[in-house]
């Protein structure tokens, strides 16, 4: 079976160590200086409480003040050398960027919110669910432990007896026995937003999904579409960027709101496919997003120095061996560096590759042909652009990520149709180069996912291993033989206006792009039979008229 391990391999690096290191003493005494200043009191409560009790790294903060947000933020800004600005004025909440403190040295954000009501209690009880439903009162004690972080989860769930927890609504013993259960009956009809939150907590803490919170989810999930579409959209992508988004995806599923945020996908579900594939449609889908960031953590182990030897074909069996790493034609940081761009959104180019994951097969269902038994898809991707750049319109995505994401749906078939009888011929690389553009490498990375969710538990086959072999070829050629696959113009827009008299426009974009179009097919290869090229398109012009 496929290395399915990246999830677990990427919590334990978000892990801490038990020996606290000086940037979090400096830290500490940043803090504390701070709450000394306050004259209302403070808790600590959310998503960084809930983890550190888990025993996990955290990143963010939310405290909740009794008295002003602002009053606290501006001093908390004044503490950290930040900055402040009000993030939810209807809510109360001031959030301080605290720049270049966390474990990637990256700005952390400490989210200070008004009290909701007459007292803790009935901010608490507000809450979505009980697991955060949990407050520690800031003291210096609570924020020594806080950021004692063990190496390893503790094996039972517990607070020091010094640590004062607030825990009205019974969140540490949900926590413990890993349960998602709701802070109030009414806590999802409030804001159905948190049906898409409670998802990716399930991803993220493995947690169980209680029938009543199921239940409570089906009633309220069609209403997700009244919520604003940037709160939808902004934890979809945090989702789909996080690890385990398809554990994420399921319990999204499971809530009955999956295809309520991408409608698309309901015709997927039970549309079977042909003898190779292990899943329908819908659960291919599925699988996608999470071998994306397999097939991610295959190539950053492809740059161990200890790494294994690139995947084999055994004859005998015709099945590959454990591939440990992936070997991109020994271009794997290359690739790697390509896809961490960022992309709009605030997203990189993988979080939108996994997005992509949620699109790519959508053209299925209206294209499906049972030809006596044998299954396919004719035309399947160019069917699936339209209703994907309808859903994210609906999500009102950027421009960036809008052509982005239909791209990956076009092309994401191109690679496996690129062998010929005699392997991939350059034409035919020039071919998908040219086509796919600033999406190839995506593309390539996004099909070796792809063929991993083709044959289910199992899925290293002389099939896998041939398409890995081909899409292995492909970046190794385009990083060393970029004359071959990617050949640079040989005529521009000066030379049609020097030579013939050409001006800008139509014209001129057509004619050079006849000219390129036969330099792709290997028709031309210097710039004198370019012009002479042009002189014949020219003539042609003139005798047809």
């Amino acid at each position: 079976m496929v290395y399915r391990d990246s999830a677990s391999a990427c919590d334990h690096q978000q892990r801490g160590s038990a020996t606290r290191a000086p940037q979090d003493q400096a830290r500490l005494a940043q803090l504390s200086g701070w709450l000394a200043s306050l004259s209302e009191p403070a808790w600590l409560v959310g998503g960084a409480l809930r983890d550190r009790l888990a025993g996990r790294h955290f990143a963010d903060l939310d405290v909740v003040v009794a008295g002003d947000p602002t009053v606290a933020a501006r001093g908390l800004a004044d503490a950290l050398g930040g900055s402040f600005a009000t993030l939810a004025a209807d809510r109360g909440v001031i959030r301080v960027g605290w720049p270049g403190t966390n474990w990637q040295a990256q700005t952390i954000n400490v989210d200070i919110a008004q009290q909701r009501g007459a007292s803790l209690l009935e901010d608490l009880q507000s809450r979505d669910f009980s697991i955060n439903a949990l407050a520690l009162p800031l003291t210096p004690s609570a924020l020594a432990w806080l950021y004692d972080i063990p190496a390893t989860p503790p094996a039972t769930i517990t607070t020091p007896p010094e640590m004062a927890l607030i825990d009205p609504l019974g969140g540490l013993a949900d926590l413990a026995e890993r349960r998602l259960r709701l802070a109030s009956a009414a806590a999802l009809r409030e804001d159905p937003l948190r049906i898409l939150r409670g998802a990716r907590l399930v991803a993220q803490l493995g947690l169980m999904l209680p029938d009543a919170t199921r239940i409570a989810a089906a009633q309220v999930a069609r209403r997700i579409p009244e919520v604003a579409p940037e709160r939808v959209t902004a934890e979809m992508l945090a989702m789909m960027a996080a690890p385990r988004a398809t554990t994420a995806l399921r319990a999204l599923d499971a809530l009955a709101a999956l295809t309520v945020v991408v409608p698309p996908l309901s015709d997927c579900r039970g549309v079977t496919q042909g003898s190779l594939h292990y899943w329908d449609v819908f659960e291919h889908t599925l699988e996608v997003a999470d071998y994306i960031d397999q097939t991610v953590a295959l190539l950053e182990a492809g740059m161990l120095p200890d790494a294994p030897a690139s995947p084999q074909l055994d004859p005998a069996t015709q099945r590959v061996g454990h591939p440990l790493s992936l070997n991109f034609g020994g271009h794997n940081r290359e690739i790697l560096e390509h896809l961490r761009q960022p992309l709009g959104e605030g997203r990189t180019r993988l979080d939108l590759l996994k997005v992509a994951a949620l699109f790519h097969d959508i053209g299925k269902p209206a294209t499906r042909v049972d030809d006596e038994g044998k299954v396919r898809f004719p035309g399947h991707p160019e069917m699936g652009v339209a209703p994907t750049r309808a859903t994210l319109r609906t999500w009102q995505l950027g421009q960036r990520a809008r052509r982005y994401i239909p791209a990956i749906v076009q092309f994401h078939m191109r690679p496996g149709q690129l062998a010929g009888p005699q392997g991939v011929s350059d034409r035919a690389l020039r071919h998908y180069f040219r086509d796919t553009g600033d999406v190839s490498l995506d593309v390539a990375v996004f099909s070796i996912a792809d063929h991993f969710a083709v044959y289910g538990p199992t899925p290293l086959t002389a099939f896998w291993f041939a398409h890995y072999a081909i899409v292995s070829d492909l970046v190794r050629r385009y990083y060393e033989e970029p004359e071959h696959v990617i050949p640079a113009r040989l005529i521009d827009g000066n030379d049609l206006r020097q030579h013939f008299g050409i001006q800008p426009g139509p014209r001129m974009r057509q004619i050079l792009d006849q000219v390129h179009a036969a330099r792709i097919d290997g028709i031309l290869s210097t710039r004198t039979e370019a012009l002479a090229m042009v002189s014949q398109l020219i003539t042609v012009e003139e005798e047809s008229t």
